[in-house]
């Protein structure tokens, strides 16, 4: 029979993931009518094409900083630092889009495992080159999709 403390830490767990995965799909859905509106402002056939290229790549990061995150929530990887307390911060972090890159670091700092280490870097590397690319499009059409998107 399973401690009391034990089905606890489990429905925390649960729900945390819960709210993980359902903010990103919301900051999913939010991309994809931003992408959209730049898509509706663009002239050309290329910068058309650059616009749908950046939302693939951001809808496959989510996906990949999902995993990762459900891989790393097993202690195995992750140094002690990070409890439960530690990964409702997390989630918590990963729900506000401008903490994204502070998250992944801290995943980065307390992550044991070489290999993860190096996902964990490709990812942020990639949100790196995707936040370049989308500040190049939106000097390139002189529109800010946010603001447009209200």
């Amino acid at each position: 029979m399973e401690k009391p403390w034990n089905q606890s830490d489990k429905a925390i767990k649960k729900e945390q993931h819960a709210l993980l995965y359902e903010q990103l799909i919301d900051d999913g859905c939010d991309l994809y009518r931003g992408y959209k509106v730049i898509h509706c402002h663009l002239g050309t056939h290329i910068t058309k094409s650059i616009a749908q290229d950046l939302m693939l790549l951001k809808l496959t990061q989510c996906k990949a900083v999902m995993r990762m995150y459900h891989e790393l929530s097993s202690e195995k990887y992750m140094s002690k630092k990070i409890n439960i307390r530690g990964e409702y911060w997390l989630t918590e972090m990963f729900a506000l889009e401008s903490k994204y890159a502070e998250s992944l670091n801290h995943l980065y700092a307390n992550t044991m495992v070489s290999e993860k280490q190096f996902q964990i870097m490709q990812l942020i590397n990639s949100e790196n080159l995707l936040l370049f690319q989308l500040l190049y499009l939106q000097r390139l059409v002189g529109i800010n999709w946010k603001a447009d998107n209200k």
